[in-house]
């Protein structure tokens, strides 16, 4: 069986470098080409960098290689915090995607190129929910199974 794992501490730098990423896309986007002046929703960038500030001092809050409730806590917050960026994002860019792929209609090229950036900066965002929901996860337990013959299964 082939087992995909992530390495919970690589999982951390993933979370921070991907929530970049989409916020950069999400600032360049937003004020560059055809979306430049329609708006720039001060709620993603917020909720991105509480998020990061969430993230960053959880390393030090661990015991043992437990999780402290702190540091539980605290990764929650970022979750939440990601979710509602992402969601924020998403749900602004809902009318470019209606105007390139449901009205067949001439659109301007820039159009689309803002629409392809926008999904790569959502992916982004995605992409590190998933990193943080890994990075605080507990590890896989090994199942303890009885080496006696006479039990049953």
């Amino acid at each position: 069986m082939i087992r995909w794992r992530m390495e919970r501490k690589g999982s951390l730098w993933t979370a921070l470098v991907c929530s970049l990423v989409g916020l950069a896309i999400y600032l360049a986007s937003s004020m560059t080409g055809y979306l430049a002046g329609k708006g720039l929703s001060a709620v993603v960038i917020v909720c991105t960098l509480l998020a990061w500030v969430c993230l960053a001092p959880v390393e030090p809050a661990r015991l043992d290689g437990e999780q402290s409730t702190v540091a539980s806590i605290r990764s929650l917050a970022a979750e939440v915090l990601l979710l509602i960026a992402f969601a924020v994002f998403a749900m602004s860019r809902v009318r470019l995607a209606a105007d390139v792929y449901f009205i067949p209609v001439n659109y301007p090229p820039s159009e689309q190129t803002a629409l392809n950036w926008s999904i790569l900066g959502v992916a982004g965002y995605a992409i590190a929910i998933v990193a943080v929901i890994v990075r605080f996860c507990g590890e896989p337990r090994p199942v303890a199974i009885s080496a006696d013959p006479g039990a049953k299964v």
